[in-house]
C-alpha cells in the first residue's frame, strides 16, 4: 500500500470543514472492517483511508502545524500500513469497568505471543498475527495492539472464496474467540491483497 504524503494531510482548520462527512464514510468503513471478538476484544482490519483518517485526528487534537510534527505522525502510521500481501489490523481489549480495568487487563498478558492471534482458512492453514513489539513492555498488558498477518499468495485470491471459510481466532490461556469474517469484508480484504 502507498504510503501517505504530507500533502494528503490537512492542517486542523482546514480538516475541521470536511470531518463531519470524513468522520460518516470512516465509520461506515469501520463497521465493515472490525470483527468483534467475544465480549471483551475486537479487531479492525487497518487500510489506507482509516490511517489516514487517524493520522488527520491526530493533527487535529494536538493541533499540529509544524510540517516535522506531522511527519512524524506520518511516519508512524505509514508504518502500520500492509505490504503487498499483507493485512493490518488493530487489536482492541475493550473493558468498559474503569474500576475493574487494570485486574481484567492482566488477563491478557502474553496475549503479543506467537500464534495467539491467527486467521483461519478452511480449507487452508492458520495465518498467525505477528505483533507490532516496538513500544511492548513484557509486564504491562495494553489495550490497543498493531499487528500484521503474511496472506500466503495461495490464499489471497481465496480470502474472498465464499469456498473458503475464513474465521479470525484469539487463542489465549484465559481467552478463546473465534469469529466468522463476512463476505463484505472479505472482498474488501481480497481486493487489497492482490491489487
Amino acid at each position: 500500500m502507498n504510503p501517505i504524503t504530507r500533502e494528503e494531510i490537512l492542517l486542523p482548520h482546514e480538516f475541521e470543514k470536511v470531518r463531519p462527512e470524513a468522520l460518516r464514510r470512516i465509520i461506515a468503513l469501520k463497521k465493515i472492517r472490525r470483527v468483534p471478538l467475544g465480549d471483551k476484544m475486537s479487531l479492525v482490519f487497518e487500510n489506507r483511508d482509516t490511517m489516514w483518517f487517524q493520522v488527520q485526528e491526530m493533527v487535529r487534537v494536538e493541533r499540529m502545524e509544524d510540517p516535522a510534527q506531522i511527519q512524524e505522525e506520518l511516519d508512524v502510521y505509514n508504518a502500520l500500513l500492509p505490504d503487498r500481501g499483507q493485512l493490518s489490523a488493530t487489536l482492541f481489549i475493550e473493558i468498559t469497568d474503569p474500576e475493574r480495568m487494570l485486574q481484567e487487563l492482566e488477563r491478557f498478558l502474553g496475549i503479543e505471543e506467537d500464534r495467539r492471534v491467527y486467521l483461519e482458512y478452511q480449507p487452508g492453514p492458520r495465518v498467525y498475527g505477528k505483533f507490532d513489539l516496538l513500544y511492548r513492555n513484557p509486564e504491562k498488558v495494553s489495550s490497543v495492539y498493531f499487528l500484521k498477518f503474511d496472506i500466503p499468495e495461495a490464499m489471497r485470491e481465496k480470502t474472498a472464496d465464499p469456498d473458503t471459510a475464513l474465521h479470525l481466532v484469539v487463542d489465549h490461556p484465559n481467552y478463546y474467540a473465534r469469529t466468522q469474517l463476512s463476505m463484505e469484508l472479505r472482498h474488501q480484504l481480497g481486493e487489497e491483497l492482490i491489487g
